[in-house]
């Protein structure tokens, strides 16, 4: 077996034992309340919907607790109901802002999202991915909402499958969720040419994914998230530190 192909393995071994893994509990946000609400989506389904509309333009983190924290804002009562949320966003008046760095349209999305799941999930925004739907139809679902595009309505219908325990049929719908640290860690891995044309590198690491797993391309999500997020920055060190879990195959790993 070629190095790429062991790297491509150890990366969906990874994968495949976080989805095999019972339920956790996702640090969304590091806050302890804002985590509470965020994986509790039987409760709180239209906090975790708003959240994947928010993460976007911000580091991860920020982002999912500022749509917590416009829910705590907007909320009657501070009751996270969606009732709740409702009856504020119906209520006449200027619209509350979304805080953070957002432009004006990220407080439109949250106000028109409000209304999309009053309307079309009566309520009830576990009704995206609930009764064991195809994987495309939950993605189609996030689509449709403004401000989510491709890579969050895979990387949302990856988090329900992976970290939830959702039950969906054919996960192989599902494409890599890319960001910055994705296609860093792809180039470096080898996994994709180094410095390929910017418009072609999701587009390569997508098709990637599908040729090496098409039975589920976001398995490689998982390590390659993880690769990124603690070793593989975007200044790139030398040597590489040992801790983390390609070193051995990675052809870059003891370059000067």
């Amino acid at each position: 077996m070629d190095k790429r192909l062991k790297i491509a393995q150890r990366l969906i071994e990874k994968g495949m034992a976080a989805l095999e893994a019972p339920r956790r509990r996702n640090p969304f946000t590091g806050d302890e309340d804002a985590d509470r609400v965020l994986n509790n989506i039987e409760e709180y389904p239209h906090v975790f919907v708003l959240g994947c509309i928010a993460d976007r333009g911000m580091l991860s983190q920020k982002s999912w607790l500022a749509a917590y924290q416009w829910c705590r804002t907007v909320a009657r009562e501070n009751k996270l109901t969606f009732g709740n949320i409702r009856e504020s966003v119906q209520r006449p008046g200027p619209r509350i802002s979304v805080r953070g760095r957002y432009p004006p349209t990220m407080t439109g999305h949250f106000y028109e999202a409000v209304k999309r799941m009053d309307t079309c999930y009566e309520g009830d925004a576990g009704q995206i991915w609930q009764h064991n739907p195809v994987a495309a139809t939950v993605v189609r679902r996030f689509l449709e909402f403004g401000g989510i595009g491709p890579k969050i309505a895979n990387m949302a219908t990856h988090i329900l499958l992976r970290d939830f325990k959702v039950r969906l049929r054919d996960k192989h719908m599902i494409d890599m969720p890319v960001d910055s640290n994705v296609i860093r860690v792809f180039e470096r891995l080898g996994l994709i040419p180094e410095h390929s044309r910017e418009n072609k590198r999701k587009e390569l690491i997508i098709c990637t994914a599908r040729e090496l797993c098409p039975g589920y391309p976001a398995v490689f999500d998982t390590g390659a998230w993880e690769i990124g997020s603690k070793w593989c920055r975007k200044r790139k060190r030398h040597p590489c530190p040992a801790s983390c879990n390609m070193i051995d195959l990675c052809p870059g790993a003891h370059a000067p």
